[in-house]
């Protein structure tokens, strides 16, 4: 059974995907974590969130992190883009997502819908920030 946010006779275990920005309430345990890479983005260039698959990476950043970082002051707000994938997909053409563009075309290319490489005009981080 999935829970509904604000529901509390529902159980809270969402099933085996990842909790959803809008079912941070229901979101328990990792506290610690969430405030730990919340300060390590506040205060870091770059960050790399990684572990082995299905240790809840995506559920800490949608339902743990992203709330902590929309509740900072003004000055310290971030921009937030989508949370993206590093995976090469072999339906693409190599020299697309090799190369010192590599890493970036491959993150784009996960915020597009399934199967489909970005168009040109979506091909920099710059154009996603709206």
């Amino acid at each position: 059974m999935t829970a509904l946010p604000g529901d509390r006779t529902a159980e809270p275990y969402v099933g085996p995907r990842p909790f959803r920005r809008a079912e941070s309430a229901l979101f328990h345990g990792r506290t610690e974590e969430a405030r730990h890479l919340r300060d390590a983005w506040l205060s870091e260039r770059v960050v790399v969130l990684h572990g082995p698959a299905a240790v809840g990476k995506t559920s800490l950043l949608h339902a743990g992190v992203l709330p902590l970082l929309e509740e900072e002051p003004r000055p310290a707000r971030t921009l937030v883009l989508p949370v993206g994938r590093l995976i090469h997909q072999p339906t693409w053409p190599l020299a697309l997502s090799s190369g010192p563009g590599g890493y970036r075309f491959t993150l784009i290319s996960s915020w597009t819908p399934a199967g489909q490489a970005p168009t040109p005009s979506r091909r920099s981080v710059r154009r996603w920030r709206a």
